[in-house]
């Protein structure tokens, strides 16, 4: 508190009706922070068009992630590769937190796929006739 009687980035308290806000003299944001590391995720819902955000699972929470691997995009779109429910990507992911008028952002993108493994399956179980 100065000695002028504001506290410190805002010009003060304006009294409005019952209510009392507080006038921001300044905005203080933050800077984009960006980290790159290395992630194990499985696919919880693949993304119908190539533009769609993936849901994936990291172990602790479920994310909503941009493919922005455009080989790996394209081995999928030629039908090369097939992502479904269940597969793990190991992948290179870009996290940007960013401090928006609406509070923090985590934007999260996928750079590069390094694997892609499909996990085992169990096999149809055979069919029995019907009888009638």
């Amino acid at each position: 508190m100065k000695n002028n009687g504001s506290i410190d980035g805002y010009d003060g308290l304006c009294s409005v009706g019952s209510a009392t806000e507080v006038v921001e003299s300044r905005e203080r944001r933050m800077e984009p922070v960006v980290r790159i590391s290395t992630k194990v995720c499985s696919v919880v819902e693949p993304a119908l068009s190539g533009r769609a955000n993936r849901v994936l699972d990291d172990g602790r929470a479920r994310i909503s992630v941009a493919m922005r691997d455009w080989r790996f995009q394209q081995r999928v779109s030629k039908g090369d590769v097939v992502v479904d429910q269940g597969d793990v990507l190991v992948c290179r992911l870009r996290v940007v937190d960013q401090q928006t008028p609406h509070g923090l952002e985590a934007r999260q993108e996928i750079v590069e796929v390094r694997d892609h493994r499909v996990p085992r399956r169990h096999p149809g179980l055979p069919t029995m006739p019907v009888f009638s």
